[in-house]
């Protein structure tokens, strides 16, 4: 994993990064690493995501940068944005559709295709 600080309005703040893949985008909330994958599948299956975790490990120390929106060069950097709410709560951020989520997006030639999402980490704002 790759980690990289920033600081923002005098708070530092980590980006976490998988080699290669992307992050969750949702403005204002944990930027958390994501893995995403094309896949296919028989046409008449459907779809459901599944994530069983082994062993688990908390990493102390790590306080996750909210999402922002995209800039629009050449013009000035929207505001900050981070959502209190989130932020304020000392309870497990999992971010949207939780750890694992499979959507079926349509059939591209004989296969069934879907985007299968994996959120491998969790984030407490407050601990």
């Amino acid at each position: 994993m790759l980690v990289k600080d920033t600081v923002v309005e005098g708070t530092t703040y980590q980006k976490l990064q998988f080699p290669e893949e992307g992050t969750m985008s949702d403005v204002g909330l944990p930027q958390l690493p994501q893995v995403t994958r094309l896949v296919g599948f028989a046409p008449e299956a459907t779809v459901s995501a599944h994530l069983t975790f082994g062993d688990e490990l908390t990493m102390p120390g790590y306080y996750v940068v909210p999402a922002q929106h995209p800039a629009d060069y050449p013009y000035p950097p929207p505001p900050f944005s981070l959502n209190s709410a989130v932020y304020n709560t000392d309870a497990w951020f999992l971010g949207p559709g939780a750890t694992a989520s499979a959507s079926e997006l349509g059939v591209w030639r004989d296969l069934g295709t879907a985007v299968a999402v994996i959120r491998p980490l969790v984030f407490n704002p407050v601990q």
